[in-house]
């Protein structure tokens, strides 16, 4: 078995899948999620006190916190980079967990490659926009700019910002501090 799960030939697979089959890989995935000899063996990897990781769907963001409590279905986790107490469920920590390739041979990113919090670019009328990434959409990213500027930009047309933002500078670009 492969080391790196390589997202490019699911998303090669689902491309040409139909409505319906994609559907019954999603109930098939929903029934492994549920699986309770899964869930069992997740929960017997991990003791209370212990670090891991966990995965946030919405932003894209792997979290890393001290598991509280364990009950049946769901998990407490006390997050390192936020207050608060997350009761979560087994599936979403990341125990025996192979990494992900998300890259893309395609033009631009797409919604795997990008978090929420992220610095992001694309074009505009030849001018280059740098924002930060507030949030996920279906089809486009929300993005802010340091000047409050929002914009709703597709996944296609976006490249990665490498922590700076952009500055018109006597020789081009100049990447400064995050925004």
């Amino acid at each position: 078995m492969n080391d790196v799960v390589n997202f490019e030939d699911l998303t090669t697979f689902l491309k040409d899948a139909s409505l319906h089959e994609i559907y019954r890989v999603s109930a098939a995935l929903f029934n492994e999620l549920q699986n309770p000899k899964r869930i069992a063996a997740v929960k017997n990897s991990i003791k209370v006190g212990q670090t891991v990781e966990f995965f946030d769907g919405e932003t894209n963001i792997t979290h890393s916190g001290v598991i509280v409590s364990k009950d049946i279905k769901y998990v407490s986790i006390q997050p390192k980079d936020s207050l608060g107490l997350w009761k979560i469920p087994y599936h979403m920590l990341a125990v025996n967990a192979r990494p992900f390739d998300f890259s893309s041979k395609g033009k631009g990113l797409n919604r795997n490659q990008i978090k929420v919090g992220e610095i992001v670019g694309f074009h505009k009328d030849g001018e280059e926009i740098i924002g930060k990434v507030e949030r996920l959409n279906q089809k486009t990213v929300s993005i802010i700019t340091k000047n409050n500027h929002k914009w709703r930009v597709a996944y296609s047309y976006l490249y990665s910002v490498i922590d700076g933002e952009h500055k018109q500078g006597q020789k081009g670009v100049l990447i400064e501090a995050p925004v």
